[in-house]
């Protein structure tokens, strides 16, 4: 009812695979790893209905993504046996976890060229709220296994369309190359 409709799960290993050392689990981790997330519409129906009823905060949406997990998900967990950890992308943790990794580990998602996470049908409009670090290895829908957003498109409108040519190669974004366009762009008009 809360539109958290993308739920995905992985283990410690298959994540540590994809991340720096400093994002790293490591062996003392957790037995699996539920990731939580929304696509479409359903997340925010819900949350204009919390934000038009509660008092406002510095960050709403992080405050409402808060409450449902701790409220909604968490007990689920506990009833399950799973001592769940909860974890959130707006919070500052040691290690940090990397959300977009943990999607692509979970079958959530795949980075494009642009380095954005792509779900194969909400496309762009997904977004990563929350993850619960547990004892069991529960099972989830892997909705992006063997998706690859960018392997059909043969037209690669997004190459043209950067105006500072820092999506020039299969290699995807060259954040510095975009960095000095947009510095050089900045100081000719003066901002």
């Amino acid at each position: 009812p809360f539109g958290l409709n993308l739920i995905g799960t992985t283990t410690p290993a298959a994540y540590d695979a994809l991340v720096p050392a400093s994002h790293r689990l490591g062996p003392a981790a957790r037995r699996a790893i539920v990731v939580i997330g929304n696509g479409g519409r359903a997340f925010w129906s819900a949350f204009r209905e919390y934000a038009a009823a509660a008092p406002e905060t510095a960050h709403p949406v992080d405050t409402f993504t808060a409450a449902i997990l701790t409220t909604q998900a968490v007990p689920v967990a506990d009833r399950l046996g799973l001592r769940p950890e909860l974890r959130f992308p707006f919070e500052r943790t040691a290690p940090p976890l990397s959300f977009v990794h943990l999607a692509e580990a979970a079958g959530l998602g795949r980075r494009g060229l642009l380095g954005v996470l792509l779900h194969p049908e909400f496309g762009p409009w997904m977004a990563l709220r929350g993850a619960l670090l547990v004892d069991e290895a529960p099972v989830a829908a892997r909705p992006a296994a063997g998706f690859d957003p960018c392997g059909n498109c043969r037209d690669r409108p997004c190459i043209p369309a950067c105006p500072g040519e820092a999506i020039a190669d299969p290699e995807g974004w060259n954040v510095p190359r975009c960095i000095d366009f947009r510095v050089a762009r900045g100081e000719a008009e003066g901002t």
